[in-house]
């Protein structure tokens, strides 16, 4: 989608120049993006701004969130937070997108020649630091997988108590409006 107050550039190139034939050059705008009309409980979260908050992972159990990768180049952002109580503890995060993975098979770019439609998705995990920080680069991240053609990425990691942190689900290639993913957070037993 088109961004509000960013700059585009556009170039038309002909192989034969023609007055003869010219062509018609329109840009349509409607209200919302892209993804106003993307179903599900994770409503637009492009950004570390407009994050899902998935809550307090809790002792027991796990958070978890369903959505789509909606647009191509889709990174979806979450976060949670640790307790106020307690010591560091393992977590693992997972990304499943079995179904897209099924669906597509696996491709990175369109010159991925046995399958330029297929779905590749990377996970990421940074550090609240990392959010409130000034200038940011996504190569900051704390952990990543980035396995290539597999159905779903996890990670693990010790994260500390009353802390806030940052997931993006990216899908690095094409879409899918039909299978969606999930995104689980759970404490690891050791």
């Amino acid at each position: 989608g088109v961004r509000k107050g960013e700059t585009y550039l556009l170039r038309v190139n002909a192989f034969t120049p023609s007055t003869e034939h010219p062509y018609v050059l329109r840009f349509e705008f409607s209200p919302g993006g892209p993804e106003e009309e993307q179903p599900g409980e994770v409503e637009r979260a492009d950004e570390p701004t407009t994050a899902h908050d998935m809550g307090v992972l809790p002792e027991q159990g796990k958070l978890s969130a369903t959505s789509y990768f909606w647009v191509p180049s889709d990174r979806d952002w979450y976060r949670f937070r640790t307790g106020p109580e307690g010591e560091a503890r393992k977590a693992r995060v997972t990304l499943d997108f079995k179904d897209l993975h099924d669906a597509h098979g696996f491709g990175l770019d369109s010159s991925c020649a046995e399958n330029p439609y297929g779905i590749a998705a990377w996970l990421y995990l940074f550090s609240q630091e990392w959010y409130q920080g000034g200038e940011r680069s996504f190569s900051d991240h704390l952990v990543r997988s980035t396995e290539d053609d597999v159905p779903s990425q996890s990670f693990e990691w010790v994260l500390e108590p009353n802390r806030e942190y940052h997931v993006v689900a990216w899908s690095r290639r094409n879409r899918d409006r039909e299978h969606s993913y999930e995104l689980r957070v759970e404490y690891v037993e050791e």
